[in-house]
């Protein structure tokens, strides 16, 4: 029972190091300015919305943050690697990094973090960045948004350099 006891604790000091970020925009680039500093832009079809924070997983970085390097760094990368949604798309039109096909992408749980609210069956435009580890993440300050309301996005975009 004791050992239960401390791996909630460590799951809330792990998990409490994610409440440090704060989400802060700005205002967001519009979609021309974004797609020159984008990875990758496409339109496509969420498949599905992954959470990965089932309670193997939660109780695994309690025991890896009670033992790792006191000089590792938590970072936003990091955060979204460990936490973060991910995202299955189909995509079947691309502006940027000829993203056409399956794509996966990472964004944060929502809130503090930046995270998008991706549905499964939705259309998108997505204007993405790419991490170190070479995967792709969006947020909300991004003109990232449903195709159905695209607010002039896909018109600002102009010809995609990829279809599928």
């Amino acid at each position: 029972m004791r050992l239960v006891g401390w791996l909630a604790i460590g799951a809330g000091i792990q998990l409490s190091a994610a409440v440090a970020f704060a989400c802060q925009c700005g205002s967001i680039p519009d979609p021309k300015r974004a797609l020159a500093g984008s990875a990758a832009v496409f339109e496509g079809t969420a498949v599905s919305v992954a959470d990965p924070m089932w309670i193997g997983r939660r109780a695994w970085f309690a025991v890896r943050s009670v033992f790792a390097d006191s000089t590792e760094r938590f970072s936003q990368e990091r955060y979204l690697e460990d936490y973060g949604i991910r995202v299955r798309f189909r995509s079947d039109r691309s502006w940027k990094g000829k993203a056409t096909g399956e794509i996966n992408l990472l964004t944060g749980r929502g809130g503090g973090d930046c995270g998008f609210q991706f549905e499964p069956g939705k259309r998108y435009v997505v204007f993405s960045r790419r991490l170190s580890n070479g995967k792709l993440a969006t947020d909300i300050c991004t003109p990232t948004r449903p195709t159905q309301n695209p607010g002039g996005v896909l018109a600002a975009l102009g010809q995609p350099e990829a279809t599928r």
